[in-house]
């Protein structure tokens, strides 16, 4: 129907309640994830059907910086930073 391999994935944690604040796809293929908000079967999944990952630091997953728009070849990223140590 949709004209596209669908894979269903598992969140595990709370925090990160739709596949929106841990995953972005990206134009060229890649995505921006963080990896932990999956269960073991949609780590594994993702990494055999996403060519380039880009993992997502979980002080920076805190503050959804996986959560960015795409718009052609531009990403939009949003105003929020993990605060310095």
């Amino acid at each position: 129907m949709l004209g596209c391999l669908v894979i269903s994935v598992e969140l595990v944690d709370p925090r990160f309640y739709h596949l929106d604040t841990c995953f972005c796809p990206l134009p060229d293929g890649g995505a921006v994830w963080f990896p932990a908000a999956f269960d073991e079967y949609g780590q594994r999944a993702i990494r055999a059907h996403v060519p380039e990952l880009i993992d997502v630091e979980e002080e920076e997953a805190n503050v959804f910086s996986a959560k960015r728009g795409v718009l052609e070849r531009d990403i939009v990223l949003p105003d929020r930073r993990p605060k310095s140590r």
